[in-house]
């Protein structure tokens, strides 16, 4: 396994480095050869994040401790974690079945470089060698981080442990950098796509799928700020892109039940269309909150990522807006403790749900005229 260096003249997307026009128009001439039946299902799920929320809050939105996929990787502040990076990609190797090589691993990326490249919305100025390694490495890595929580789940069968990782991952997820690498993962433009996950967790274990489930539903337990309904199967993670948005699927009702069960009020009864109005009763239900120091960061994130890719309506800004109005005092806040509507872990995080709401505000989004495709 070759060693990763960097360098300042080594930056492919740094500002100071020239467009590599001969990689460019290589690029593209394979991607027109090349015939893929099933363009049409690779979506874009990997944004950047808008100008403006970016500008609001860069530290919501930028890694802070380690780069995940190509957006970020040149950073030299993050560079740090490549050590850790490398570690888990050799332990990936030892797990290979079939006397299979990490170059095996990644020559297999390599020939779905088409297929990677499609789910990211800016181009990846970075030879297709380049990219397999960064992928097949940064998702080693990510896949050691997440079987904490697939353990959690009580799906423990082939994890090995790590000393190096060790101070960096925890089950009790006490220690700051487990919560800064939570952080990092969990943002919009620091996601990799779930296909690769499940490809690597295919060379190594014969239950893949079912490992790979059980990381993402402990994941989402850890870091989502609502209580989570006990219907996560009901998510198919090969409909996933990545690991922002299984978060946003597990969070986001996926249908309205008891849609068919409409009242009918006559339209030759003015008086009796008010009598019926105002005997009229709903039930607002909202689900338990816990913000803690994540909370803020994931919100912000997932709001970014609904204003980017979603296709209806924008179910998570709205919820934001109604808090926003719910939520102006300490009183407020007190109150709705008492009716455990919301559940306090962290003073601080209050301001969590008023800061997300400007973001949406910032984005000019008009969540009442928003139809569902």
């Amino acid at each position: 396994m070759p060693t990763i260096q960097h360098s300042t003249s080594s930056k492919s997307n740094s500002s100071s480095s020239k467009f590599d026009e001969q990689r460019w128009v290589t690029q593209i001439s394979r991607t027109l050869q090349e015939e893929l039946e099933d363009d049409a299902d690779i979506a874009v799920s990997v944004f950047n994040v808008p100008k403006i929320l970016m500008a609001s809050d860069p530290e919501s939105y930028t890694p802070q401790e380690v780069a995940i996929g190509p957006y970020h990787y040149w950073r030299t502040e993050l560079y740090e974690m490549e050590r850790y990076k490398l570690s888990s990609a050799k332990r990936a190797q030892k797990n290979l079945q079939c006397g299979r090589k990490f170059q095996d691993l990644v020559q297999h990326l390599i020939n779905q470089e088409h297929k990677i490249r499609a789910c990211y919305h800016k181009y990846l100025d970075f030879s297709g060698e380049t990219l397999a390694w960064m992928m097949a490495i940064d998702a080693s890595f990510l896949l050691e981080f997440l079987q904490v929580y697939a353990i959690k789940e009580g799906f423990n069968k082939g994890f090995s442990s790590s000393s190096r990782m060790s101070h960096l991952v925890d089950f009790t997820g006490r220690k700051s950098a487990h919560n800064a690498i939570l952080r990092d993962i969990i943002m919009l433009e620091n996601q990799i796509p779930l296909f690769l996950l499940r490809k690597i967790l295919e060379f190594q274990f014969e239950s893949c799928d079912e490992m790979l489930l059980a990381m993402l539903v402990g994941f989402s337990k850890e870091v989502s700020p609502f209580k989570m309904m006990e219907q996560e199967a009901i998510i198919k993670v090969s409909e996933c892109a990545h690991l922002l948005d299984f978060l946003y699927d597990i969070i986001t009702p996926q249908q309205i039940e008891n849609q068919d069960e409409v009242i009918e009020i006559s339209d030759h009864d003015d008086e009796n269309q008010d009598q019926q109005k105002q005997s009229f009763f709903v039930t607002l239900y909202l689900p338990a909150v816990s913000l803690d120091v994540n909370a803020e960061t994931i919100m912000r994130n997932l709001v970014a990522y609904e204003a980017s890719n979603a296709s209806g309506p924008l179910i998570f800004t709205r919820y934001t807006e109604l808090m926003n109005g719910i939520i102006d005092t300490e009183e407020d806040v007190k109150f709705l403790t008492l009716l455990a509507a919301v559940l306090m872990l962290m003073f601080m995080a209050l301001q969590a749900f008023c800061s997300v709401y400007t973001c949406a505000r910032v984005l000019n989004i008009d969540t009442t005229t928003t139809t569902r495709n």
